[in-house]
């Protein structure tokens, strides 16, 4: 019998502008955001140019 996997979901970015005021805590600086989505998700896309 094959074994079960899991299922992970998460978030595809941290810098939306709407979040700012309706999924982070207010007054939140931009540098926090990444720190403080990592620990609401298992995880999170970086997706940036290199």
């Amino acid at each position: 019998m094959a074994s079960q996997g899991k299922i992970r979901s998460g978030m595809g970015g941290w810098t939306f502008e709407p979040w700012d005021t309706s999924f982070y805590p207010d007054k939140l600086s931009k540098a926090k955001q990444l720190h403080y989505a990592s620990r609401q998700v298992p995880s999170i896309e970086v997706n940036g140019t290199y």
